[in-house]
């Protein structure tokens, strides 16, 4: 009976890593904030449960903890262990525990499942038939990725929701993700070519004479497709990687085999260079279609390796034993990216990602983390390398898959479907050589013990320690459940009520938000849009009903004020709490900044508290121009010239080449009677624009007048500094004060900004 119900429990172990494959490649909905990670994650904890538990029941059956052995096991539960670590100590612990919502895969919670992932796989399979069905799937499972990217890159779509729409759609959610399981099933794609391939892909199909015929014929179309993804949609990492495992790839066959079958690899080889020269070395005079699809598929931005490990060497400084904490990536950017940063096309991003994992690693869990990754690192190359060197055949091909999972990990950050898929190929790998895995059986020992009271004395044989690991590992699936399920459930009351804000359904949005901060009241992402909502609904009674050229008076209520006081008041409440939850988000304090001064019409005292807010943004973000170009505009809308001129000088001082930073200092220099100066600063508005657009009509005009030193009222009414114009409703003087503030004791000012 023992003996049926384990071969039905590693049944449903095969079946359960099939359902994973799957689902963490190809699932996505629209049922949650975002729609790749959060549903792969929650099937991910889900099914990992699932093989936990059933772990557990073997155990019990078998009477004694049995679990496998890897080289492997250690530097992945050291990892986990610094994960642990870094989130105790964390700033930000639930940004930590769930990862920068809504990217999830950077979190505790994310990497505690992968890590158990790979623990049960190593455990729970064994067989080689397993390991073939796996990987026969997993080649399933990357045509389907690479049809369906290619239909999606040349705009046919399958599906009728609009995020399916895009060109860069993936159901992985990444192109790099796609790219990356391709480049992970490059290498047994080439074993296939190999007299010694067990990798028998049609195996069952087709009879066995043709076989071998048909796997390389298969092998040869599966590859050029793969070379097709990764060339129209790879970027400059992807191309790198896949050129090393090629080689690596190729080194693992014998010159013979590639001779015999150079046919074979011709097809993708003709593949990779027609396309690769059709789009970046076009003819001319020959329409090429290919470089149209080319130009407008959005490419993924990487942050330069150089400004990467600017940011995680700073980080590591501040933090260097368990870093700032998981998840944490974006704030250790925007406090110590280079300036440089700000000469690029991309100086307005705010990167959540480093280069690569490694950096990513350094900044986020210090010197353990960084350690503990290489650990793994060192511990899973060098056998790699000895396989390929001594192996032939499928295991030669998970060698190279194991170590184009660790280039992958040094030229970009690992993503949730990079982790899984990668951690999976190398449980593989270590099942399926001998040298790299032991059974290993613990228990309390065993005795034998009595019942008393029947009429013949009867002995059993018991051990306590399954049942008491069963119970543990009970305890603790029940609790994942619980703790993911409620975090899935505030997600989807959280996607809802942003179909509510893009329905302009302002009332279901305020509710479906209401039950989300009240699910899960630890995401500074759903506390930062409530409040946002907050002040919008509030700002819609107050542009209904506030006064105006018609009704000077306005018709506002008791009731309306009311309710603008009630929503104004929960708005700051929940910004607030934002800043709490995640104090070094420099998004977080800049959106309470944004709030504070949009009801300065109603709030007294508002403005201080939004210049303090200011304040505590730019000590986050200090190289951030457009910060201080809002803070300036506060400071000119009270006519503090000095103040505005100073903010203004320190956003040309960080971006030199920003041509609104020098308009709005030459209309601060200007009202404050500084015309030579003024006249410079808009001599240089005008030489950054093009002049073509409409900016540079308004530059020149202002420039105009200030050559003839006329600066009237009028004149100066019609080039008011853009960031101090007033935008919201509730920021007319004329409105009455529905809020009054307490006095801001001290301001937070940032340094001025050296030349």
């Amino acid at each position: 009976m023992n003996e049926r119900l384990k071969s039905a429990i590693n049944t449903a172990c095969e079946f359960i890593a099939f359902v994973m494959v799957l689902s963490i490649t190809l699932l996505f909905w629209n049922l949650t904030t975002e729609f790749f990670e959060t549903p792969k994650l929650a099937v991910l904890i889900f099914l990992t449960g699932l093989l936990t538990l059933l772990w557990a029941v073997k155990c019990l059956l078998s009477g004694k903890i049995t679990f496998v052995q890897t080289p492997f096991n250690l530097p992945i539960l050291l990892i986990l262990i610094v994960f642990g670590l870094s989130t105790f100590f964390a700033p930000a612990r639930s940004l930590a525990i769930f990862g920068s919502v809504p990217r999830v895969e950077n979190g505790l919670l994310s990497f505690g499942a992968i890590s158990l992932f790979f623990f049960m796989v190593v455990s729970n399979l064994r067989s080689t038939a397993t390991f073939k069905y796996l990987l026969n799937t997993l080649f399933f499972v990357g045509t389907v990725l690479s049809v369906w990217t290619l239909l999606s890159y040349f705009k046919i779509n399958l599906l009728p929701l609009n995020f399916t729409q895009l060109q860069s759609f993936t159901p992985t959610g990444s192109s790099f993700s796609t790219n990356a399981i391709l480049i992970l099933l490059l290498p047994l794609l080439f074993s296939s070519f190999s007299q010694h391939s067990t990798l028998e892909v049609m195996s069952g199909i087709v009879s066995k004479r043709y076989l071998t015929l048909v796997q390389k014929i298969t092998a040869s179309v599966v590859l050029a497709l793969f070379t097709a993804v990764i060339i129209l949609t790879g970027t400059q990492v992807v191309y790198i990687a896949t050129s090393l495992v090629v080689v690596l790839s190729l080194i693992s066959l014998s010159l013979p085999t590639i001779k015999k079958n150079s046919p074979f690899l011709a097809l993708p080889a003709l593949t990779g260079i027609i396309l690769a020269v059709s789009i970046y070395i076009p003819i001319k005079d020959i329409p090429n279609p290919l470089t149209g699809f080319a130009q407008e598929f959005p490419r993924e931005i990487q942050l330069p390796v150089a400004a990467s490990w600017k940011v995680s060497v700073s980080a590591f400084r501040d933090f260097p034993v368990l870093g700032s904490g998981p998840g944490s990536y974006l704030n250790d950017f925007t406090i110590f990216k280079p300036a440089e940063i700000n000469n690029t096309s991309f100086w307005n991003i705010r990167f959540d990602r480093a280069f690569n994992t490694y950096f990513e690693t350094l900044a986020t869990q210090g010197a353990l983390g960084l350690l503990a990754l290489l650990l793994l690192t060192i511990m899973a190359i060098p056998p790699a390398i000895k396989t390929l060197a001594n192996s032939s055949g499928i295991t030669t091909a998970l060698a190279v898959s194991v170590i184009a999972f660790f280039i992958l990990l040094s030229l970009h950050s690992a993503t949730l479907v990079l982790w899984v898929v990668g951690f999976l190929l190398l449980a593989i790998f270590a099942s399926s050589e001998k040298s790299l895995n032991r059974e290993v059986n613990l228990g309390l020992g065993e005795g034998p013990r009595s019942l008393q009271g029947m009429r013949d004395e009867l002995y059993i044989r018991f051990d306590i320690l399954p049942i008491v690991v069963a119970l543990v590992v009970l305890a603790a699936v029940a609790g994942a459940y619980l703790f993911t399920a409620n975090f899935i459930a505030a997600d989807f009351s959280h996607r809802k009520a942003l179909d509510a804000i893009s329905q302009n359904r302002g009332s279901n949005a305020y509710n479906f938000l209401l039950e989300t901060v009240r699910s899960n009241p630890n995401i500074d992402l759903y506390r930062i849009n409530f409040a946002q909502t907050n002040f919008a609904l509030a700002n819609a009674i107050a542009s209904e009903k506030g006064p105006t050229e018609a009704s000077p008076s306005g018709s506002l209520t008791d009731t309306d004020k009311q309710n603008i006081q009630t929503l104004l008041s929960q708005a700051i409440s929940e910004g607030r709490a934002a800043t709490v939850i995640n104090p070094q988000a420099a998004a977080n304090w800049e959106i309470l900044a944004s709030i504070y001064q949009q009801i300065s019409g109603v709030a007294q005292n508002a403005l201080n508290f939004s210049l303090d807010s200011y304040g505590r943004a730019i000590a986050r973000d200090p190289l951030n121009p457009l910060l201080r170009l809002t803070t300036g505009g506060i400071y000119y809308s009270v006519k503090n010239y000095d103040m505005s001129i100073r903010f203004y000088s320190d956003v040309i001082n960080l971006k030199p080449d920003f041509a609104n930073g020098y308009y709005n200092l030459a209309i601060a220099l200007r009202d404050k009677g500084n015309l030579a100066e003024s006249l410079q600063a808009a001599e240089k508005t005008v030489s950054l624009l093009d002049p073509n657009t409409r900016d540079y009509e308004v530059a020149a005009k202002l420039l105009s007048d200030l050559k003839e030193k006329i600066p009237t009222e009028a004149q100066k009414s019609d080039n008011l500094v853009p960031a101090g114009q007033k935008e919201g409703a509730l920021q007319g003087s004329e409105l009455p004060k529905v809020l009054n503030l307490p006095k801001v004791e001290n301001i937070s000012t940032p340094e001025a900004v050296k030349k």
